[in-house]
């Protein structure tokens, strides 16, 4: 067999179509190549992808609950290890929506003074923390602010609310 392939040109022709054939099937584009970003995934301006934050976070209503009383802000607010008897669920509903609260300051509910960090945004536009009821008295001062954010955000007008 050997003596059909003697000239040289014969061997680097045969070699250039067997060095070829796998690069036959391929459709142009290496499977390690970058892609083209997906819709979702291109860059707009920042205005485009946040709603207008309000100035401050003015609220609405703020109501103090048992715990026992409403076990579904219990959950949303996170349940505690210990039985939830001695605890208060403080609901705050704000005028304007939070904003986009992955990406701006921490909201958080200031009772007596005191910024709850435990508060959580279960919504748009409300808030509910689970504290103990020690730190609530007959009548509380509620106010909101984000963290990070005190000087814009915060309420101008705390709410005074009962305790339960």
């Amino acid at each position: 067999m050997w003596t059909t392939l003697s000239s040289r040109v014969e061997r680097f022709t045969i070699a250039v179509i067997v060095a070829t054939i796998p690069c036959a099937g391929a459709k142009g584009v290496s499977p390690e190549a970058p892609r083209d970003a997906p819709e979702s995934a291109v860059l707009r301006p920042l205005a485009q992808q946040l709603p207008l934050l309000p100035a401050r976070l003015e609220i609405e209503s703020a109501v103090v609950h048992r715990a026992a009383q409403v076990p579904e802000l219990v959950d949303l607010a996170g349940r505690p290890s210990t039985p939830i008897e001695g605890f208060v669920v403080i609901e705050v509903r704000t005028e304007q929506p939070l904003g986009d609260v992955a990406r701006s300051a921490l909201p958080v509910i200031i009772l007596n003074g005191t910024p709850l960090v435990e508060a959580r945004a279960v919504d748009q536009q409300r808030l509910v923390a689970l504290v103990p009821a020690a730190k609530v008295r007959e009548r509380n001062t509620v106010a909101a602010t984000c963290l990070g954010a005190e000087q814009t955000r915060s309420s101008s007008k705390p709410i005074v609310v009962r305790g339960p």
